[in-house]
């Protein structure tokens, strides 16, 4: 009844099967283009010697371990944190939803002379 035909239709069609597989592909290839370009980098100093990326790694591995305990902890209580508070949200907002909908069916009235048989 609604359908189209000649190229209007093809149109349509030829859109999103090449537009999104193509769309995917150059998103692909530019990720590795990306990732080409900076595999490429290398971390070398004037002097030849190792170069650390963190002043951490350069007081040693005791400090850097100590270091990054430290960080982990506090992203961990930042994330309880975070989480505890996305529950106490949810948990209100599903309790108003819960009210809302129970009430929005109380109000139902079934159609007169409609009866559970009849369905």
């Amino acid at each position: 009844a609604g359908s189209r035909a000649g190229p209007a239709m093809a149109m349509d069609t030829i859109v999103p099967v090449l537009f999104i597989p193509g769309a995917c592909l150059l998103g692909i290839a530019f990720a590795a283009w990306l990732w080409r370009r900076v595999a490429r980098i290398q971390m070398h100093s004037a002097t030849g010697k190792q170069e650390y990326l963190l002043a951490e790694e350069a007081r040693g591995e005791e400090h850097a371990s100590a270091k990054a305990s430290d960080i982990q902890e506090a992203i961990s209580e930042g994330a309880t944190s975070f989480l505890m508070t996305q529950y106490r949200y949810i948990g209100v907002f599903m309790a108003i939803m819960a009210v809302t909908v129970f009430s929005l069916l109380s109000m139902v009235q079934p159609v007169e002379g409609r009866t559970k048989e009849s369905e």
